[in-house]
């Protein structure tokens, strides 16, 4: 339902901007470009981090002791794991997650792939096991 009304909200904005460059991207700049990480970093990350309450007097962000729990590549990999854990395979991963060969996922996820290997013998088992029952 959000992802809709957000999708409903870009196409808006593709609509009556005369600069809209397609990407296909779910979370596009207002021209719909890729994020400069700069300015993502500036004016998004930050600005919702302050929201958390870790801010001085003045305002301004002020991370916890390990402020890389709440950086971006922290938010990626906490995707990246969700996805396994929900069964995402390793090819639809590689996509989503923009990397250029399913080697790299791998490399990066592939330790969080073991559960995964586990379920997947989990689940042919079950499935033998049911064509068993139902043949004898």
């Amino acid at each position: 339902e959000s992802l809709d009304r957000h999708l409903n909200q870009q196409f808006d904005i593709k609509r009556d901007s005369p600069n809209w460059v397609e990407n296909n991207l779910v979370f596009p700049t207002t021209i719909g470009t890729h994020w400069d990480i700069k300015n993502l970093r500036e004016r998004e990350w930050r600005t919702a981090l302050a929201k958390t309450g870790y801010t001085d007097e003045a305002g301004n962000w002020v991370p916890p002791l390990d402020h890389r729990v709440y950086g971006l590549y922290a938010l990626r990999h906490t995707f990246a794991s969700m996805q396994i854990a929900d069964g995402v395979d390793d090819f639809t991963l590689k996509e989503r997650m923009g990397h250029a060969s399913v080697e790299f996922t791998k490399d990066v996820y592939g330790h969080l792939f073991d559960n995964a290997q586990e379920q997947a013998r989990e689940a042919m088992g079950a499935r033998m096991r049911a064509v068993r029952a139902r043949n004898s």
